[in-house]
């Protein structure tokens, strides 16, 4: 695991608690007929609160909610410009956007009507850049090759399987224009353009109704600090746990003996019950 990105306990605490409820029972059907789940967990998760049932969530972090950057709903579906062009083998593939002279990121000479940027290298160019007003399978100087380029235009998921944001404003986007030195400036531009802020208070606020949800389902929730050196994320974490009993702040491999404990206190909740 690398350390990368903005910590988000609530995303994490949500998947949790989504796992746990009745309605994942489809998925965790799907999950079996795959071979991925062991059929003793057909009809699971059960209902909440049933008899002799117990659910249990354990929340662990190394630190505290921080400032995250999401997609916009109008970037994260839908059809994308971008078209995918690449032999049957996968060998050669090609992105390239559709950009109109309203699209206004290009400022050099391209045929009239709509013209397309291509990235990486064309088949008809010398560089790794090139405008054309045709896509490869329908130019008519690759028509001999037509039937041997599969051709797609991509959703926004698609899109983002294929490349992060940071590529496409880069490589599509920002090279577009002559001027190298304006590449980056475009690709933190159209970055900023397709994300919007959460900030920590946001994510706190989730997280704290994530967890009385799961307080109401009578789930026993234990939370692990894990050399969380932020107070007011320890103090979230021990406000989320069933009971101060069912909160750890730990350091080093004190948390295998937290995990013990845990495991300890499991068995003898089944016991009672």
């Amino acid at each position: 695991m690398t350390a990368k990105g903005s910590t988000s306990i609530d995303m994490g605490t949500k998947w949790g608690l989504a796992l746990l409820d009745p309605s994942a029972q489809r998925a965790v059907s799907g999950l079996i007929s795959e071979g991925h789940v062991n059929p003793a967990f057909k009809s699971r998760p059960h209902p909440h609160k049933s008899q002799n049932n117990m659910k249990v969530l354990v929340i662990m972090t190394d630190g505290k909610n921080d400032v995250e950057y999401r997609l916009h709903p109008k970037f994260a579906s839908g059809p994308s410009p971008v078209t995918k062009s690449a032999t049957p083998d996968g060998s050669t593939v090609i992105y390239s956007v559709a950009a109109p002279e309203t699209h206004g990121a290009h400022d050099q000479e391209v045929p009239h009507g709509e013209s397309y940027f291509f990235h990486p290298k064309h088949p008809l160019e010398k560089e790794d850049r090139a405008w054309r007003n045709h896509t490869p399978k329908n130019d008519p100087e690759l028509a001999r090759y037509a039937d041997q380029i599969i051709e797609k235009q991509l959703t926004w998921p698609e899109v983002w399987a294929e490349m992060s944001p940071v590529y496409h404003g880069y490589n599509l986007l920002g090279r577009q224009k002559n001027d190298n030195n304006q590449w980056v400036d475009i690709m933190w531009r159209q970055w900023y353009d397709m994300h919007y802020r959460v900030d920590p208070d946001v994510k706190n606020a989730r997280l704290r109704s994530i967890c009385s949800a799961a307080k109401q389902a009578g789930i026993v929730t234990y939370t692990i600090g894990m050399e969380v050196e932020e107070a007011g994320s320890l103090a979230l974490l021990k406000e989320c746990a069933a009971s101060e009993a069912h909160y750890f702040d730990v350091a080093g491999m004190d948390i295998a003996t937290a995990f013990d404990m845990i495991a300890a206190s499991i068995s003898m909740l089944r016991l009672t019950k």
